[in-house]
């Protein structure tokens, strides 16, 4: 129905307009990163020994000498290509499960519309049986998006716990030199 149409149509612009907004900040972020080096800036303080003059979005210890000409575009390229890869995969994911939940949004307030006009049906009970499948559906679709959510935010937890942990680690083991 056209009413049910334009409520799915409503929740896609929201989680259109909410994608947007995330994937401008990885943009920006990632613009801001690689742009500095890219005009000679450093953001961070130097303590390696072993940089080069040029400075990369990611400092690390590189296997080769990032210093020459050619080594040094190629490694700045592969970062700026690493850290739109990751952006895009990381808010993708949240993205996606914003657009699940608000489907299944969607599809209960279309159940609801149905339910209303109950009495406009003159088979009430296949109507009936439809919209109780319906909702047995939607039940399940929830299920899976919770179970999956979970899974996701413990994963999370657990990588930000010993991320938390190693950046302790580093912390005091600087402030005891």
């Amino acid at each position: 129905m056209k009413e049910e149409r334009d409520v799915m149509l409503r929740h896609a612009r929201i989680i259109r307009a909410i994608a947007m907004c995330g994937m401008f900040g990885a943009v920006f972020a990632i613009i801001v990163i690689s742009g500095f080096p890219s005009l000679g800036l450093q953001l961070r303080q130097v303590t390696n020994l072993t940089d080069s003059g040029k400075p990369l979005p990611i400092p690390s210890y590189y296997l080769h000498d990032v210093s020459k000409s050619p080594q040094y575009e190629l490694s700045f390229l592969a970062q700026v290509f690493a850290m739109i890869a990751c952006g895009c995969f990381y808010t993708a994911i949240d993205h996606f499960l914003g657009l699940l939940v608000l489907h299944v949004c969607g599809q209960l307030e279309n159940l609801y519309l149905r339910l209303s006009r109950m009495e406009k049906y003159s088979n009430i009970n296949a109507a009936l049986e439809y919209n109780v499948q319906d909702h047995v559906r939607i039940i399940r679709s929830v299920e899976i998006i919770d179970v999956t959510f979970n899974w996701m935010l413990l994963i999370l937890v657990l990588y930000f716990g010993v991320l938390f942990c190693l950046q302790a680690f580093l912390i005091v083991k600087v402030s005891k030199k």
